[in-house]
């Protein structure tokens, strides 16, 4: 398998070692020469200030890397649920997804958040149960784990499947979820390049779900997963077609020039092309940038399966389809909450709303509201933690000092259940009831 294009994305509950498993990836392929560490505060991926003093990934930031023929995207998202909007952005461009759970907490409350919505996007999933090396660690109980709260059709790959080769469990596993397969075995037996290939298929078609344990920190496990991932995975992007693709992401560089992010799902774009967007909106890609971290390199075209930032886009938005995808995604992940924006007095208001679209054009769940009457600035946000991270952007960002007042629930009234209803009436008296 050679000369794919592949997005994979890492996705995890706070602290399952999500960043430093991308880490080692990343040194294996030799994207980058140094492992850094969240601790240390140098990880390549969690490149912004605010990520390394709080430890946390905040922005679903992207690497490159070769291996086995194939150019892998690689998306770090955050893993902290007040930055969810920002990770489910990210679940609609992934080819694949690895799921990280720690050996001893297991299976938390995040990660059914994480995987329910792969799951609705029909993402393929792999599982990687890490921290191996501490004390508690049980991987045996975090399948089982796994099994019970996500799903069942799991498989635990590290011994089982080596070069290529099966063992006689994994060959049964794989013919009982394909009946022409399962035929084949009882009249056949098993052939190994049939069983291989009808394992790729069912992890695209989000069938069957691959687990692999080691330990992100001490290096174990990781280089023979990135093998396994290689051999499974496989991605289909038509060349001949016109050229279509996603945007994930929006972002503004210091000097106010608007980047947008773009899955390419088919075709070739060029600098100087017109591409369609939106409500029918065409304007020209003035540059196209390949991101590797925070570097990036100009080419003069992309293909199909390629993440890439264009230039030129003054109103595309995260979501939109571009090209000859017309469709905008939908997001299921909505804040709960609404705040006030505080700023000083003698501050334009209306300066103050301009920093905050742009921060909304970068994350549309903020759902910036200006209130002309009283002058006022609400947005809706996930949760305390967000809100102090706003506070640093918006001062390192534009200079400005902001604070906000405590959130409020943002009430959804929704209707619960039918109801069926009856009149009756008299001459004296009238009456309703329901059932």
């Amino acid at each position: 398998m050679t000369n794919m294009n592949k997005t994979i994305g890492i996705l995890a509950h706070v602290d399952a070692g999500k960043t430093t498993f991308s880490e080692q990836l990343l040194f294996h392929t030799k994207s980058i020469k140094k492992r850094g560490r969240v601790d240390h505060q140098n990880a390549f991926l969690d490149s912004h200030d605010i990520e390394r003093q709080r430890g946390i990934t905040v922005f679903a930031d992207q690497a490159m890397f070769e291996y086995g023929g194939s150019v892998y995207y690689l998306i770090d998202t955050p893993g902290h649920v007040d930055f969810s909007p920002e990770m489910e952005r990210a679940i609609q461009v992934m080819d694949a997804a690895i799921i990280i759970i720690s050996a001893v907490e297991g299976v938390e409350g995040h990660t059914e958040t994480v995987w329910n919505l792969l799951k609705k996007h029909r993402i393929p999933v792999f599982f990687f149960i890490n921290k191996m090396d501490r004390t508690g660690a049980d991987a045996s109980r975090v399948l089982n784990e796994i099994r019970s709260s996500l799903t069942e059709d799991v498989y635990e790959i590290s011994e089982a499947l080596s070069n290529g080769a099966m063992s006689e469990e994994l060959i049964e596993f794989i013919a009982e979820r394909d009946e022409e397969l399962l035929e084949h075995y009882m009249e056949k037996g098993y052939e190994p390049g049939i069983w291989l290939k009808t394992m790729q298929k069912l992890i695209k078609a989000a069938k069957v779900f691959p687990c692999s344990n080691g330990s992100a920190l001490q290096d174990i496990g990781v280089e023979s997963f990135l093998a396994k991932l290689d051999l499974l995975t496989m991605t289909d992007f038509p060349a001949d077609e016109p050229f279509s693709g996603r945007v994930y992401k929006i972002r503004y560089e210091e000097n106010g020039t608007r980047v947008t992010y773009i899955k390419a799902l088919s075709g070739v774009l060029n600098v100087r092309d017109e591409l369609a967007y939106g409500g029918g909106q065409r304007e020209k890609i003035t540059q196209i940038r390949r991101y590797n971290g925070k570097q990036f390199e100009q080419v003069s075209q992309v293909h199909g399966g390629e993440l890439f930032a264009a230039t030129g886009l003054t109103e595309a938005t995260a979501g939109d389809g571009v090209g000859a995808l017309k469709e905008k995604a939908v997001y299921e992940m909505v804040p709960t909450l609404r705040s006030k924006v505080v700023f000083e007095a003698g501050v334009n208001a209306k300066e103050v709303l301009r920093y905050f679209r742009m921060l909304e054009a970068e994350d549309p769940s903020l759902n910036v509201v200006w209130e002309e009457r009283l002058q006022e600035i609400h947005l809706h946000v996930m949760g305390k933690i967000q809100l102090e991270v706003l506070e640093q952007v918006i001062r390192e960002r534009f200079s400005l000092k902001v604070v906000f007042e405590k959130p409020e629930i943002l009430y959804k009234e929704t209707i619960q259940s039918e109801v069926i209803g009856y009149g009756h009436f008299e001459p004296l008296r009238h009456y309703a009831g329901f059932i």
